[in-house]
């Protein structure tokens, strides 16, 4: 299940999002080499993980988490905005509705490679589908140029902002998509989605199992 984490349930998930900090630095530091990432204490936080920041997190029934991704208001502190302005060509898009993300990551060492395509196609779902919920019109990203050929393969409403840039660990582009019901039943259909797939609630499944317990 994908939970949808903000400012309002954060305290019920503080353990989930250290185990997401520390993940997305061995992904993205470690293995992807993004050295502008290391930190000594082992976690990726960077001046976009902020209050107003929405994590999707992938949670399995123990607690642990599986994959996540990031959004962010447009209207605040974003990527594309304060670090790649240069890979849009034009106005930056930016808005109410607008969101932006980053960070989609699965953990392929904690699940089968069946369910690292299920996982990943769910976070995509709820992404979309969370979004649609709190009024979103689109969602943009800076993302490398090879998840371009993805996104089309999903058959997502998606136009490039610029042209190709190259960065120290590779090349990127800015892109912006839709969030609509043609979205996601794109997303669905060609991931392989089925039923619901995320929720909102006060606390990770560990702290609930517990409670229920204890009760």
């Amino acid at each position: 299940m994908i939970y949808i984490i903000d400012r309002r349930n954060r305290a019920g998930f503080s353990e989930q999002l250290d185990q997401m900090f520390r993940l997305r630095h061995e992904i993205y530091v470690k293995r992807r080499g993004w050295k502008a990432l290391e930190r000594a204490d082992g976690r990726d936080i960077d001046q976009f993980d902020t209050d107003n920041t929405v994590y999707l997190l992938a949670i399995d029934d123990a607690g642990s988490v599986c994959g996540g991704l990031r959004l962010n208001p447009t209207t605040g502190p974003h990527l594309i905005r304060d670090i790649f302005p240069h890979t849009v060509s034009g106005e930056i898009p930016t808005g109410e509705q607008i969101y932006e993300f980053t960070r989609w990551f699965v953990v392929k060492e904690r699940i089968s490679p069946e369910e690292n395509r299920r996982v990943a196609g769910e976070l995509l779902v709820a992404m979309l589908e969370y979004g649609k919920s709190i009024g979103l019109t689109h969602i943009s990203l800076c993302c490398d140029a090879f998840f371009w050929k993805t996104m089309l393969e999903t058959h997502w409403d998606v136009r490039r902002l610029g042209p190709v840039i190259r960065y120290p660990e590779g090349k990127c582009i800015s892109v912006l998509f839709d969030v609509s019901d043609r979205m996601i039943s794109n997303t669905r259909e060609v991931r392989g989605v089925r039923g619901p797939v995320w929720r909102y609630a006060l606390s990770a499944p560990a702290a609930e199992i517990k409670y229920q317990l204890a009760a």
